[in-house]
């Protein structure tokens, strides 16, 4: 993992961040929105441009090419003009193909453990009020379902209509269409939680940069799905995710583990190499009825 290049881009998507843009109103046929060079000091504008061309990838519109940059949330790129005759950077906001957008109406009520379980998994995250939270694979908002209280979150989920089930039942939530292998995020947290099998989705190379998301002392949670620690399936993209137990199976048959992988960040700081971070496990388990539980969470 390459934390020098890490750090050059979250601090670009902190400039870009800290930037107004406004909608782009003549294009309502592709919603985006733009900042303008007049708004920057001319050369952070340049160095902007030229780094987001330099993280970008070629994509096509309307038969032509474009180097745009995923981040956060958002696709930036610029027309093409040379840097220093370029006034504008435009974005607008990434969508992804995800196999649980078909499912997300249905979600909580298919696939949502039992409350008590719920509870009991979520207070072993030993989040306080004062933390800073970021949650990947936030979904339709369990840790909010189940009453989360922290000073600041942020939740990334590559499924428009899990977040958009989310942000019906916690409208003042901050939910971010995004995966993780476009995160760059320039803030860092207390806590990162991927929870109930999210991390056997994501590929190892990019779970590697959560330390970098850490404060110092901080802790990244990772909840495996039966005992699949370190073993990844495949992206969110293609997952199959049709193997899942139907409602009235699930209760009575499904043996359902999770392995609890905790990340202690030595040094969590991005431009610093991480040497051997601190790894704690334990088990929490749903037993076949779903009428037991069990956690063991050592800090």
């Amino acid at each position: 993992m390459n934390t020098l290049h890490l750090e050059s881009q979250a601090r670009l998507i902190q400039r870009l961040e800290r930037h107004p843009f406004r909608f782009a109103k003549t294009m309502p046929e592709n919603p985006h929105w733009y900042t303008l060079r007049k708004e920057w000091d001319d050369l952070e504008f340049d160095d902007a441009v030229k780094n987001v061309r330099g993280y970008g990838k070629i994509t096509w519109f309307q038969k032509y090419p474009y180097v745009g940059w995923n981040a956060n949330g958002h696709y930036y790129w610029t027309m093409g003009a040379p840097i220093h005759e370029t006034i504008l950077i435009n974005r607008k906001i990434l969508s992804y193909e995800s196999p649980y957008d078909h499912l997300a109406k249905e979600y909580d009520q298919r696939f949502h453990d039992p409350p008590d379980v719920l509870q009991e998994a979520v207070q072993s995250l030993n989040i306080q009020s004062d933390h800073s939270v970021l949650d990947v694979g936030c979904g339709t908002g369990v840790l909010h379902d189940v009453g989360i209280e922290c000073a600041e979150y942020i939740g990334i989920d590559p499924s428009t209509k899990m977040l958009k089930v989310a942000r019906a039942k916690h409208s003042d939530v901050d939910y971010r269409v995004c995966a993780l292998r476009d995160a760059y995020f320039w803030q860092r947290f207390d806590r990162i939680v991927l929870l109930f099998g999210v991390p056997n989705h994501i590929e190892k190379m990019y779970l590697e940069r959560l330390c970098t998301f850490l404060k110092p002392g901080g802790i990244a949670t990772l909840m495996w799905l039966n005992d699949q620690a370190g073993n990844h399936t495949v992206p969110y993209e293609t997952s199959d995710i049709k193997l899942y137990p139907t409602p009235d199976r699930k209760m009575k048959s499904w043996n359902k583990r999770y392995m609890i992988e905790q990340i202690h960040a030595q040094n969590p700081s991005i431009g610093h190499s991480i040497s051997v971070p601190e790894r704690h496990w334990g088990i929490f388990g749903i037993r076949p009825g779903g009428s037991e539980s069990q956690v063991s969470m050592p800090y």
